[in-house]
């Protein structure tokens, strides 16, 4: 009975364990079929997400890459190239997660910040909080439809990433969005 109860440990361990890394391998998988990016920038975003959902987990016990769905977007300058964002945010149901990569003594550190700033005013461009409000209704049509109609020539790309847990992997949307500006439709307030 014993070995029956550490076998069945065993087993379920494993069955654990391997749905932790489920997002991350379907996620690696999807970038090496899908993308043209080279082998060093989807190790760099692997590695990047791996470091920030393992911290997430310490912090709180709960595993963003077992979650039945999950989305993140980051942003990155234009002026960079490769994969090397400066911030971003990954979310789910219960949990949302908001860094900026920043460098200390030449190497990079990912702090854990607000994603979405208030605005300053009404016509304040906005980056990711239109961006954000899109992917969480899934309106990825409408996301991409406002970057080509709004285009700047300077600021950030954004790269969207939406995984929906099935049962035979992660359907996994992503795609890049060149840097766009739009304006804040808010009633001022007095």
């Amino acid at each position: 009975m014993q070995k029956l109860v550490v076998i069945w440990g065993l087993l379920l361990g494993s069955v654990v364990a391997g749905r932790a890394q489920g997002f991350l391998a379907d996620y690696q998988r999807y970038l090496r079929q899908s993308t043209q990016a080279s082998q060093a920038d989807r190790e760099r975003e692997i590695s990047l997400l791996r470091e920030i959902l393992a911290a997430h987990r310490q912090k709180t016990g709960r595993d963003l890459a077992a979650a039945d769905t999950l989305t993140l977007i980051t942003l990155q300058s234009v002026e960079v190239a490769g994969y090397a964002p400066d911030g971003g945010i990954i979310w789910n149901r219960t949990d949302t997660v908001c860094f900026r990569r920043q460098y200390q003594h030449g190497r990079p550190v990912v702090s854990y910040e607000p994603f979405l700033e208030p605005a300053l005013d009404d016509y304040d461009d906005i980056g990711p909080d239109s961006l954000v409000a899109l992917v969480a209704r899934r309106q990825f049509a409408r996301a991409q439809q406002l970057a080509r109609e709004h285009p700047v020539h300077d600021g950030r790309r954004s790269r969207v990433v939406a995984a929906v847990r099935t049962p035979a992997g992660y359907r996994i949307t992503a795609f890049t969005l060149p840097a766009f500006g739009l304006l804040r439709f808010e009633r001022r307030r007095k």
